[in-house]
């Protein structure tokens, strides 16, 4: 197993350096779509906690990596919300991560714990 733990600072460079270390941590034997799957999901939940956590703050990024799946988990301060399962106004700037999310990953939610949201790819 292969695992990655991060701390961001929650600002605007924050998706891309999660994103940037899932990456690297993910070798060249990784089919490239997974690998972009995985990069669009992580960017996606480390933005929402960028956009709905107030700074100065951290977030907290962990993957693992097995022969079956990766789960990555986000964790940040917030106090978590309810996820409504409509698509915003085709026009919208803003709205689209979780619905990306939900079409890139195998399975994704929040835990019981505020805070955390998590996706998994297979394998």
């Amino acid at each position: 197993m292969v695992e990655m733990v991060l701390d961001v600072s929650s600002n605007a460079r924050a998706p891309g350096i999660a994103r940037e270390a899932l990456r690297d941590m993910l070798d060249e034997s990784i089919p490239r779509a997974f690998s972009l799957d995985a990069q669009l999901a992580i960017t996606e939940l480390v933005t929402n906690s960028v956009r709905h956590v107030r700074a100065p703050s951290t977030i907290e990024v962990r993957a693992d990596l097995s022969t079956e799946r990766l789960r990555v988990e986000i964790r940040d301060r917030g106090a978590g919300f309810t996820y409504l399962d409509t698509a915003p106004a085709a026009e919208a700037e803003g709205g689209w991560g979780l619905l990306i999310v939900d079409r890139v990953a195998d399975r994704w939610g929040f835990s019981e714990k505020p805070g955390t949201a998590w996706f998994e790819l297979d394998r």
